[in-house]
């Protein structure tokens, strides 16, 4: 179908019309926010599988966790829901089963892609009372990572903002954000027992004792330097929400010193493929191997094993000659998969 205005897909209400995926088949042409919102989406649901899969490596020894297995497997998907449920063969033993279940579901929750019109929302709509209700209903425990996606439109004026048609560059900031109190283990939990855990009402007041967030903010921009300006007004925007969701005394808010790291990440050689590029490090960095070593103490280790990991995903995945028109065919392939669903169904 030929007709731009042609709806292809619903994807959990990331929409995608035949103009987007136009886009996508433009081996040269620079991917909106449509485009983004879809895969970052598609990241999202496809977690639960991720982690299925990465539980099977674990308990089977096959996977190392220590870091340098991170990133790699780029053919997930939320069709491989039958590697959700995890047992150990060895001791078929019924606790080691709701053990590693809850671990499953405690590393899934520690992730969240945020659409770009959230951030557009955050950034030119939000009071001071919009940007608490919006971090507290983030479910912050322990250490979460946040995927941003960074438009240099994000840092305009609102009046510039306004004007449709705005923005040239796409870029990822990873927030890694972690709470600091009695409560917070900031190394990684895949190896706990699950029966030490706490439950919901006791995470409710770990919250509401004096915890302290602390975020940790890394840039990711295949044209280094571009977005620097856009990533530090998000990330400001972002560090003042979860500040005003934990803090009760917010006089000293604006006086926090904030650092944002920019990556030594892989860099892009023509003018279109910044959006696949952000796409790709989303989809790297979020692999469940990588999040699990990650000790979330210590800034300089979470830079390294996140660039570590992430060049290592490029160079598997084709690197310069290969890796975005690799990531291009492979969202043309889920689109088309879902969209057969979501037309016959309709």
């Amino acid at each position: 179908n030929n007709n731009n205005s042609t709806l292809l897909l619903n994807y959990y209400d990331a929409c995608i019309y035949q103009r987007d995926l136009n886009l996508l088949h433009d081996k040269s042409a620079w991917l909106n926010d449509a485009c983004i919102n879809f895969y970052m989406t598609y990241l999202s649901r496809s977690q639960p599988a991720r982690w299925g899969q990465f539980w099977q490596r674990f308990s089977s020894g096959s996977e190392e966790h220590d870091g340098k297995k991170g990133g790699g497997n780029n053919n997930e998907s939320s069709s491989s829901s039958k590697s959700r449920t995890i047992k150990d063969s060895n001791s078929g033993k019924d606790d080691d089963s709701n053990n590693n279940d809850f671990k499953k579901r405690e590393e899934e929750e520690k992730i969240m892609f945020l659409d770009p019109s959230v951030i557009s929302f955050m950034m030119h709509q939000c009071d001071d009372e919009d940007l608490h209700d919006l971090a507290s209903s983030w479910t912050i425990t322990g250490t979460k990572r946040f995927f941003i996606p960074i438009n240099d439109n994000f840092g305009a004026s609102k009046r510039k903002f306004g004007i449709p048609g705005g923005g040239n560059h796409w870029s990822l900031l990873l927030v890694v954000l972690m709470i600091q109190g009695e409560q917070n283990n900031a190394t990684s939990s895949c190896e706990e027992e699950g029966e030490g855990a706490k439950g919901g009402n006791e995470i409710d007041e770990a919250i509401s004792a004096k915890t302290r967030p602390r975020m940790c903010f890394l840039h990711f921009d295949s044209c280094r330097g571009h977005n620097t300006q856009s990533a530090k007004v998000v990330a400001k925007r972002f560090h003042r929400a979860v500040k005003l969701a934990f803090d009760d005394d917010n006089n000293d808010i604006d006086n926090d010193i904030m650092t944002i790291i920019e990556c030594n990440n892989p860099q892009q050689y023509n003018s279109y493929d910044c959006g696949v590029h952000t796409l790709m490090a989303a989809e790297a960095l979020s692999d469940p191997s990588l999040l699990c070593a990650t000790n979330a103490s210590e800034i300089e280790a979470i830079q390294k094993v996140h660039v570590d990991t992430l060049n290592t995903w490029f160079g598997r995945n084709g690197g310069h000659g290969g890796a975005a028109l690799s990531m291009r065919q492979k969202m043309v392939d889920e689109i088309q998969k879902l969209s057969k669903i979501y037309l016959d169904k309709e």
